[in-house]
């Protein structure tokens, strides 16, 4: 549950990285 958040959260961390 938690790792799978994680990936998630770091993929759209990412993501946002990005755009902000």
């Amino acid at each position: 549950m938690f790792a799978k958040d994680e990936l998630s959260l770091r993929s759209q961390r990412r993501a946002g990285k990005l755009t902000a």
